[in-house]
């Protein structure tokens, strides 16, 4: 669901002045853990990626993706500066810190790019119920679907697995 994002004052270098209500950033959001963004070949642009020293107790960290950093940070470098977003519709936004931008990418399948800009967040930081597991392969990905359910469900067999289709 698309989330509002407002660049705010709170970096050094950032002179964007937090937008009037109605006009926030509009950006899909991604909440992320592990090498997600390299899993599916993410080209890091800026900055880096997320880490292990991301964590709950870090100071909070964001990664945008080259259309967010175009359209609200236009000819600056925008790591360092913060959002205040709400990531995970807590009614409660918050800021952080972008660390990183990285180039568009297509997330739910080979044909699929959001129209909105992309905002991503380490799973640490901001609490999400539902997951998505993708897995790299060079091999026939419909061959592994049967391996990877079951394990899956050995590690907890109360989850779900649906929708298993190729990202290519």
């Amino acid at each position: 669901m698309p989330q509002q994002a407002m660049p705010t004052s709170g970096a050094p270098l950032h002179t964007h002045a937090e937008p009037p209500p109605g006009q926030e950033i509009g950006a899909d959001t991604e909440i992320v853990r592990g090498d997600y963004l390299r899993s599916l070949g993410g080209t890091l642009l800026r900055g880096r990626f997320f880490d292990q020293s991301d964590t709950g107790t870090s100071p909070l960290v964001t990664v945008i993706d080259q259309s967010l950093a175009d359209k609200y940070f236009p000819g600056q470098n925008p790591i360092g500066k913060r959002l205040r977003i709400d990531p995970d519709d807590s009614g409660e936004a918050r800021m952080f810190e972008i660390i990183g931008v990285v180039a568009r990418m297509k997330l739910r399948g080979f044909d699929q790019i959001s129209s909105l800009p992309i905002v991503y967040f380490a799973q640490p930081q901001v609490e999400r119920t539902t997951y998505v597991l993708l897995v790299r392969t060079s091999g026939n990905p419909a061959a592994l679907e049967k391996s990877i359910r079951a394990a899956v469900a050995a590690v907890d067999p109360t989850q779900p697995g649906y929708d298993a289709r190729p990202m290519l």
